[in-house]
């Protein structure tokens, strides 16, 4: 005889309606699930094709990214499956008795019918999309390749405003200009075939026909002329100011010349770089995003390691520079010019740094500068090429193709 106590009959009747809801959220829910996977295949066949027999469902990335689509791109229809499931389940609540009793009947059979649906419908699925399956991987390399593309683009953007000089903008005040060799730089940038001259003619007829009747009599004239026009449109050369500004541009734009203030703005510009490049590499292949570092707050205080850190890749840096400096190639240097004049000629120099001491020093006829005094300090920019790198007295040698 069982002795063993037992719950009171309200209770079990609470705890029992408990069950049967569980169990109508379970069948029920086994059904909306069949009827959207079967709606999902029929409007998104390629994603869930993926999901399922590419193993996707165990990728919280790509489940992640489709959620992400429904939030943004499909908000209405992400709202209208939360309110569906919010009034399924309060009307299963509210019509629980004729529920249950469908449930505890036909509750087995509607969740077994399901897991058919869904598996004759996964089976069909693949069936019908194996053979674009290779597209689908073609597809999904050629959005990395896009992704990766546009990733490297906005890097190279950002190194190239951190350490390359702006860019030239029309009008340009030019102090002085090297015309000859701007005319050969300007010659192999650009286009092999240019349209130096267009002749266009035109040709037409004019008619008239004059007719007069009289009677039985009629008569008629018809006289007409023709013409011709031509018209002949040529191509206007740049001048050497604006070709001038096409060189700069384009090497700008390949991250060609170096480009030079002083000494602590090129630490920071390069640091800078070293930035850009560390968000590239997070990018394209995603990791801790601390590693990146950013400008620290005023208000943190750096660590022991940090400290160590930073000198380290100052001193980096500081090698990086005095590596530049000894190479040659095409430089923009900018800031105050100091000008003396020494016999015929005016040498510019310009302090990058003074220590280690590195000068810029540049050598012109007087001629040449005629518009600006030949004693004194001016503020501007020299584009040319480095004809002797950094030397032991710390000399950096230009020739001026530009002064601006």
């Amino acid at each position: 005889m069982d002795n063993s106590p037992k719950a009171p009959l309200p209770e079990r009747k609470l705890m029992n309606a408990a069950y049967l809801f569980v169990k109508s959220l379970v069948v029920f829910g086994s059904a909306a699930v069949t009827l959207y996977f079967l709606i999902g295949c029929l409007m998104y066949g390629d994603w869930w094709f993926r999901f399922v027999w590419d193993r996707q469902f165990a990728d919280a990335d790509y489940i992640a990214d489709a959620f992400s689509f429904l939030l943004n791109d499909r908000f209405y229809l992400l709202l209208g499956i939360v309110f569906a499931i919010f009034i399924g389940t309060s009307l299963t609540w509210v019509y629980r008795k004729p529920v249950f009793t469908f449930v505890d009947k036909f509750g087995p059979l509607v969740f077994l019918s399901s897991f058919a649906i869904v598996i004759v419908t996964a089976l069909l699925l693949y069936h019908t999309k194996k053979d674009s399956y290779p597209f689908m991987l073609q597809a999904d390399a050629d959005a990395n390749l896009q992704q990766t593309l546009e990733v490297m683009e906005s890097t190279k953007r950002g190194i190239q405003n951190s350490i390359g000089p702006p860019t030239l903008l029309p009008p340009v005040d030019f102090h002085y200009l090297d015309k000859d060799r701007i005319d050969a730089l300007f010659s192999q940038i650009q286009s092999t075939l240019v349209e130096k001259e267009r002749t266009v003619s035109t040709s037409g007829n004019v008619r008239g026909k004059v007719g007069a009747a009289t009677g039985l009599i009629s008569a008629e004239v018809e006289s007409g002329k023709s013409a011709s026009s031509t018209s002949s449109f040529s191509r206007t050369d740049f001048s050497s100011e604006r070709k001038c500004i096409e060189v700069v541009n384009y090497l700008i734009e390949n991250n060609t010349p170096q480009y030079y203030r002083n000494r602590e703005e090129w630490l920071l510009r390069r640091a800078n770089a070293d930035y850009w490049i560390a968000m590239q590499k997070f990018q394209l292949n995603p990791t801790d995003p601390s590693a990146i570092h950013g400008i620290r707050p005023l208000t943190d205080k750096a660590s022991k390691e940090e400290k160590a850190e930073a000198e380290r890749k100052a001193k980096q840096f500081e090698q990086f520079l005095m590596d530049y400096l000894k190479t040659s190639g095409f430089v923009v240097v900018d800031g105050a010019f100091s000008l003396s004049a020494n016999g015929n000629n005016i040498i510019l120099l310009e302090h990058f740094a003074a220590k280690p001491t590195v000068v810029f020093r540049v050598t012109l006829p007087k001629s040449a500068l005629s518009d600006v005094p030949h004693e004194g300090s001016l503020q501007m920019r020299v584009f040319g090429d480095v004809i002797k790198p950094l030397d032991s007295g710390g000399y950096v040698d230009v020739r001026p193709i530009a002064l601006y």
